[in-house]
Parts: C-alpha cells; structure tokens; sequence
C-alpha cells in the first residue's frame, strides 16, 4: 500500500504577513537607491528622497526583521537582512578604505573644515575645539563677525561676508570668485593661495545654498514650491559649476573644502566625485555623519583634493558649539 501523503500544511498568517513586509522592505530600499542614482537632485521629489537621513529607511527593513524573528520564517529574515543591507551599504554610503601601503610621507598638512553656525556665544568653546585640533589651514562657513578670526591666533586670513580661511602659513593672493548677476548674493567660493613649509596649494572655500527639505516637507505640493525647488537647484548647479571649473583650471595641488549641503549620493555628490578625490570616502571609516552635531544622521561637510593630493586621514570630530561637526583630513602632496 502507498503511504497517504501528508497535506501541505498552510502558511501561517504571521508568516505571510513577515514575508510581505520583507519583500517590501527589499522594494522600497530599492526604489530609493534607484531614485537616489538616476533622479537625485533633479526635481522636488527626488530631492526629498536623496535628503531624507538613511536611518529613516533603515526603520522598515528593521521592523521587517523584527516580525520575521517573531514568525519565526527564514525566507523573511534573509529577505529582511538583504534589505537592511542594501540600506547599510548602498544608500547609506559607508566609507570602506581598502587597507594597502602607502609610501612614507615626510610631511602632511592637516585641514579642517567647519560651518560654526555663526555661534560668536561660543567663541571660547570654538578656540579650544580648534587649538586640540591644531589644523594648517582652516576653512569656516558662516562665521559673520570679524572675531571669529580669534580662534586660530597668530594666523593669516582671507574672507568673505561668511566665510573664512586661517593658515599658518603665507597667503601669496586671495580672490572671490564672483557668480550670477551682479547683485546677487550667490555665495561666492573663496579662493587661498598658500605656501607651507615649503609646499603650495591653493584652496577653495565653498558654502552651497541648501536644499529647504523641512520646507518642502511642511507644503504641500504646488507650482510655487516646485518653481522655488528649480530656483535652489538652478543656484547649486551654478555654484558647482564654478568649483568643478577652478578644479579644472588648476596646474598644482589644490582642494576644495566646505559645507556643501549634499549627501553622499545623488547629482551634485556625483558630478563632484568625478572631478575630485572625497578624501574621507578615501581615508575615512564608517558613516562620517556631520549634521547635526547634537546627533548626526548625514554627511555633508567634505574636503575634496584633486590629483596632485592624498588623503592620509579624515574623520569628523562629533559635538562641539555648532549644528555641523568639523571634519578634520590630513593630506600629503604626491
């Protein structure tokens, strides 16, 4: 006789439930990825989606998983732990440096770039912060007043309305690189030329206007915020085509460092990428954070160095008497 055969026993309702939210945990950290890749940047919507934290979209796959162990189902959870990598990894965007051997270097010169939020309460905290941190060149964004030229004593400067470079070393010419019309305040970069211990460079000081995502996400949608959107797009375009041009133009070591307002990812983080080395994408570890300082969910302060620099070391330093967290690289000339 034939053995009867065992009738398949049904899927439990939490089991399926897990495994639809898996699955859309896969899609959705798909979406964003592709968005975030093909779209970033180009229009309100997209913008929102490459702005928005990566810990937000973390929250699904998380919650994913956490069903998936309740049910007790590995379908869900290997579907739910592919999510959440794919999250870690390609939105999120750690920094992974590949270990290799670098030739000895005599001599590095360490940058620190910081948008101190215009906090002249906190001057001393800020003079204290970067007198441990010790940096050859400093570039600040929105540092209004005069006194903050105090917190790198004994240094030469060179400024803008809002920004500011500090260096020890000589300042051999400096220059505005001026954008748009005349009478529009577009932020233009600040250019150094500088000489230390022995070595030139020239350095760029960039602040690009922001994307209002908490704006946009407080209107609904209409013809205004998305005319006001391609105003801000227009404008950033603007002033990266300016960066991208003086990277271009320059025969010697140079960098270009400043809060740049944009994640590791999307448009702008692109365009940028294929014209200079994101020094702590090259010798940083882990997220690098930078915004804001209290707790940190994006990156979006950078010292880009073109080919005739290396990064040794970046990193940003968490806290302090500001919104963003300085990041601190030290370079070495090629």
């Amino acid at each position: 006789m034939k053995p009867t055969p065992t009738p398949a026993t049904p899927t439990s309702l939490r089991r399926r439930l897990a495994r639809l939210m898996a699955g859309l945990a896969v899609v959705l950290v798909g979406v964003v990825w592709g968005v975030q890749e093909l779209w970033g940047e180009s229009h309100r919507f997209s913008a929102i989606v490459t702005y928005a934290p990566p810990v937000l979209y973390l929250s699904l796959p998380a919650v994913a998983l956490a069903i998936a162990v309740f049910a007790w189902d590995r379908r869900a959870t290997a579907w739910a732990l592919l999510a959440a990598g794919l999250c870690s990894v390609g939105v999120a965007r750690p920094s992974i440096p590949v270990s290799h051997r670098r030739a000895p270097v005599e001599r590095t010169l360490r940058v620190v770039t910081w948008n101190i939020h215009d906090r002249l309460d906190r001057l001393p905290e800020l003079r204290e912060t970067i007198g441990r941190l010790n940096p050859d060149i400093l570039c600040l964004q929105e540092a209004n007043a005069r006194r903050f030229e105090e917190v790198m004593p004994g240094a030469r400067r060179v400024r803008t309305h809002s920004t500011l470079i500090l260096t020890h070393g000589d300042i051999r010419s400096r220059r505005i690189i001026r954008l748009g019309e005349p009478g529009q305040p577009l932020r233009a970069p600040l250019e150094a030329d500088i000489v230390l211990d022995g070595m030139r460079l020239k350095v760029l000081n960039v602040h690009l206007y922001s994307l209002q995502l908490a704006s946009a996400l407080k209107h609904p949608p209409s013809a205004e915020s998305e005319q006001l959107a391609e105003d801000v797009f227009a404008v950033r375009d603007t002033q990266v085509d300016a960066v991208l041009e003086w990277l271009e133009a320059q025969d010697g070591p140079a960098l270009v460092a400043g809060d740049f307002n944009t994640p590791p990812r999307g448009h702008v983080y692109r365009r940028l990428a294929d014209a200079a080395t994101d020094a702590f994408a090259a010798a940083g570890q882990g997220y690098g954070w930078t915004f804001p300082s209290h707790a940190p969910v994006l990156r979006i302060d950078y010292v880009w160095l073109n080919r005739d620099l290396t990064a040794v070391g970046c990193y940003r330093l968490r806290g302090g008497p500001s919104d963003h967290c300085p990041v601190v690289a030290d370079i070495a000339v090629r």
